[in-house]
């Protein structure tokens, strides 16, 4: 199994114990070094003071009495040297005396000193011919010095075991304990992705994890946030839909119940009117129901381009603006509306068609409704090549600052034009009585709209 398929804990503790490992190698490597370093630099110095030894008493030997028990002395020097054997040899080049060396302190594997790679230095000093035949035979022994260094680098690695062993032992627990949090987080988040904005960290331990907890508290605040807005937009558009179902029905109610009653009437009159032979008052009967047919004709159609997308592809926008424009001067004759389309195709986006519809259209609304104008002037102009800019200004009695609260059409039409990358700005006009709504939306929407 790839490293990568392991848990970050895993990780955590397989990473450490390598770096462990290679630490290990690497000290125990540079310590074989030192120690080869150290071991031939002492045995150097040990065979040179020898060296100095022997020259000096080769060089006093013909003046001694006993030559024999002088090279027998000289030997004898060397013993129990922990660096240096002494060998003297005869004519024919065999020991015939060699000093006694210390005993290691420790004994030494044999794999430890091939390991450091030294190779002992062996010196001849020949006797002096008036003396007779022979010579004396320096070699550094290994043994001493590499028992020293020896049992330097066990110590060594008894104290790097139990570090080891320690090691071992922490980084499991240290780990878990410091990705502890973290399990915590990702639990969090596994709730958040279900649904569950309530989840909260606790802010606390190390500063990275204090961010986290703080970054996370913030994102489930606005998602919470964001969750309850969507809801109380779900419940307005809902009552929005209710409303224009009851004013639709109103107007059927108002403008074509009626005029069918009179053609019930007219209709159910005509028979009686045939039978009395009272022609003139048929032509006038047949007239009446042709008025009345025209004039729910009318009013449906005005009831369909209200309920009709509105886009390229259906009324188009300048017929679709000025269809509702008629539908208030009809209904509120006292207010003249003011109709200026400077772009009178449309736009290439069905859905900004729309949404510059349901602008006018809510503006309008709460023009006549809340204001009690005397005029309403609807623009749509090219802010630039990229925007377009829709103004309805009228002349009312203004907003309300003190309630300090938008209605549920207002709110609506905020967020859909900013779900399409577009701005609005309502408020009080400057220069006159009445309110300024403007909305800027780009020719093609960045995202699609969400469906209600």
């Amino acid at each position: 199994m790839g490293l990568n398929r392991l848990s970050l804990q895993l990780r955590l503790i397989v990473s450490i114990m390598l770096v462990l490992i290679v630490s290990l190698v690497l000290g125990g490597a540079l310590a074989c070094w030192h120690a080869a370093r150290s071991v031939e630099t002492e045995l150097s110095a040990a065979i040179d003071v020898g060296a100095h030894s022997v020259e000096n008493a080769l060089t006093q030997l013909p003046r001694a009495q006993d030559p024999g028990q002088e090279l027998t002395r000289l030997i004898g020097t060397f013993d129990g040297d922990r660096h240096v054997l002494a060998v003297l040899l005869d004519g024919r080049g065999e020991p015939a005396l060699i000093s006694s060396l210390a005993i290691p302190a420790r004994p030494v594997p044999d794999w430890f000193v091939h390991l450091l790679g030294v190779t002992p230095r062996v010196l001849r000093f020949p006797i002096p011919a008036t003396i007779g035949r022979g010579a004396i035979m320096l070699q550094a022994d290994l043994r001493n010095e590499v028992s020293e260094v020896w049992g330097q680098l066990a110590d060594s690695l008894v104290v790097l075991g139990l570090f080891s062993l320690l090691t071992l032992l922490l980084v499991p627990w240290t780990v878990r304990r410091g990705l502890a949090p973290l399990e915590v987080a990702v639990q969090a988040f596994q709730r958040i992705g279900a649904g569950d904005y309530d989840a909260r960290l606790t802010p606390g331990g190390a500063p990275e994890l204090a961010r986290l907890a703080q970054g996370f508290n913030r994102m489930a605040e606005r998602l919470t946030g964001l969750e309850a807005k969507n809801r109380r937009l779900h419940e307005r558009l809902q009552h929005l839909q209710e409303e224009e179902r009851a004013e639709l029905a109103r107007d059927l109610h108002d403008e074509i119940g009626p005029f069918l009653f009179a053609v019930s009437v007219d209709a159910a009159a005509i028979p009686q009117l045939v039978t009395d032979g009272r022609r003139p008052e048929i032509a006038e009967r047949v007239a009446t129901i042709r008025d009345a047919v025209a004039h729910m004709q009318r009013q449906v159609k005005a009831t369909l381009g209200r309920l009709r997308p509105v886009g390229p592809l259906g009324l188009g926008l300048a017929d679709a603006v000025e269809t509702l424009a008629a539908f208030w001067r009809r209904r509120a004759p006292g207010i003249k509306v003011g109709i200026d389309l400077g772009v009178r195709c449309g736009t290439p986006d069905e859905r900004i068609d729309g949404t510059i519809y349901r602008i006018i259209q809510e503006g309008m609304s709460n023009a006549v409704r809340h204001g009690s104008p005397r005029h309403i002037q609807v623009t749509i102009a090219a802010e630039d090549e990229d925007r377009i800019r829709v103004a309805i200004v009228d002349d009312g009695n203004g907003i309300d600052d003190t309630t300090g609260e938008a209605g549920f059409g207002l709110i609506g039409m905020t967020e859909r034009i900013a779900a399409l990358g577009g701005t609005l700005q309502v408020g009080n006009r400057r220069d006159a009585r009445g309110v300024a709504l403007t909305a800027v939306l780009p020719r093609f929407a960045r995202a699609p709209m969400a469906a209600p």
